[in-house]
């Protein structure tokens, strides 16, 4: 009895015939050539923690980074049993983030908002946080308790005058009034009231109208400015002194009052309008 012999496809036309149903027109997927050059996928190494947070101020008001002038959150990331760890941080107002890839394992995680170099608040310690290969771990949201108050304190200059009230020829600005505005970025006007002080002695306050900006008599250059007690924050200050009715010296300055009962102490110098000639 005589043996039928069947012949098998050599694996070269195999393996064209795989290939070739990349073109199909059903779809097929292709299988592609572990010798065309492109690298091999490479595994994922490490894990990431994802955080969210939020501002506060000791009220329980919600508050923006640059009220009180928060720049980062930084995480420092400690693997349980180990002596070293890593640290990362991110722009405060990029809530919420991803950190760095880390290693998997477990680790205790806290976490600190900044105002450059300085810590404004901190958080409690995350404790046990499991990260895994390839995947994002989230940490429990965080809300920084700050204190967004701080205090004001300046005066006025008119340089090159040596005296803001004294007439020119006693070598003075001759300023008669001198009216204040003071407005909160985004808030509008910050009707605070100005303790006025000079030599010890306090003079009588001024408070802030924007709206119908009282006339103060003259500020000379040795008083003092204060507001005790101010939210923190980015400020416009407008002030203006007049020679008669015209407002012959002004300022329009910036004013960042810092947040934990810190005190901003500035020197606001006024400029002469010389387009104007009843002003020279």
């Amino acid at each position: 009895m005589q043996k039928r012999l069947t012949l098998l496809p050599s694996l070269a036309a195999l393996t064209v015939g795989l290939t070739g149903c990349g073109g199909c027109a059903d779809g097929g997927p292709r299988i592609s050539d572990p010798h065309d050059g492109s690298p091999p996928p490479s595994p994922t190494e490490g894990g990431t923690v994802s955080l969210s947070w939020a501002l506060h101020d000791l009220g329980g008001q919600l508050i923006q980074c640059d009220q009180v002038g928060a720049s980062t959150v930084s995480l420092a990331v400690r693997e349980q049993g180990q002596a070293t760890g890593a640290a990362d941080s991110f722009t405060c107002n990029n809530s919420p983030s991803t950190s760095k890839a880390l290693r998997s394992g477990t680790y205790d995680v806290s976490s600190e908002l900044h105002a450059g170099d300085v810590p404004l608040a901190s958080a409690p310690d995350q404790i046990g946080v499991v990260i895994e290969d390839g995947m994002i771990t989230p940490l429990a949201p965080i809300k920084f308790a700050v204190d967004a108050q701080g205090s004001l304190v300046l005066s006025l200059a008119s340089p090159p005058a040596l005296s803001n009230c004294k007439a020119p020829i006693m070598k003075g600005a001759g300023i008669n009034g001198v009216t204040i505005t003071l407005v909160q970025a985004g808030g509008g006007c910050a009707p605070v009231t100005f303790m006025r002080t000079k030599g010890g002695i306090t003079l009588r306050p001024y408070t802030v109208s924007c709206s119908s900006p009282p006339i103060a008599p003259c500020i000379e250059s040795d008083e003092t400015l204060t507001v005790p007690s101010l939210t923190s924050g980015l400020y416009m200050i407008h002030i203006r002194g007049k020679i008669g009715a015209i407002e012959c010296w002004k300022s329009d300055s910036t004013l960042q009052v810092p947040a934990r009962g810190m005190t901003l102490r500035q020197v606001i110098n006024l400029s002469l309008q010389m387009e104007n000639a009843l002003c020279r």
